[in-house]
């Protein structure tokens, strides 16, 4: 995977690496709050299942390239994990995690301007009720009657 920095250079991140507690979670803990990542406990657990049709996404939303279809499986964590790790803690570093996150404020800075700069369109309603049928129903309602018993 690689994330755009600010500057137009990328920083590379194995695809394993890039799920919970791994090089990418590690790195970025590593640069924001560094005394409170011990790496002598740094795991590599990369056990999890690969398969072309129900591929399980990193955090950056990537597949493998022979994945054929866009369908993520979520198996019990027990199942893909010996450790709760899902990548290689063991290659994080704080300058990986001082990129991630500059990639990542970009990121949301774009979809941000993005949004900002989306059109906003006036909204109609178009229910296919007429309203008097609609307030009929709910005279009847109030009433304790239906539409097809009026007495």
């Amino acid at each position: 995977m690689n994330c755009e920095k600010p500057s137009g250079k990328s920083v590379k991140v194995a695809p394993p690496g890039s799920g919970h507690a791994g090089e990418m979670e590690t790195s970025l803990y590593l640069h924001i709050a560094e005394e409170y990542v011990d790496m002598s406990q740094a795991k590599a657990d990369v056990h999890y299942p690969e398969n072309p049709i129900f591929y399980t996404a990193n955090l950056a939303g990537e597949k493998r390239e022979d994945a054929t279809t866009a369908v993520t499986i979520r198996e019990w964590w027990s199942t893909m994990s010996e450790t709760g790790v899902k990548g290689d803690a063991t290659l994080a570093s704080k300058e990986k995690g001082e990129q991630f996150l500059e990639a990542a404020v970009t990121g949301l800075n774009n979809i941000l301007d993005a949004f900002n700069n989306y059109p906003h369109r006036a909204i109609a309603d178009k229910h296919t009720r007429e309203r008097s049928l609609m307030t009929s129903t709910i005279h009847f309602a109030r009433d304790n009657r239906t539409p097809s018993s009026p007495c």
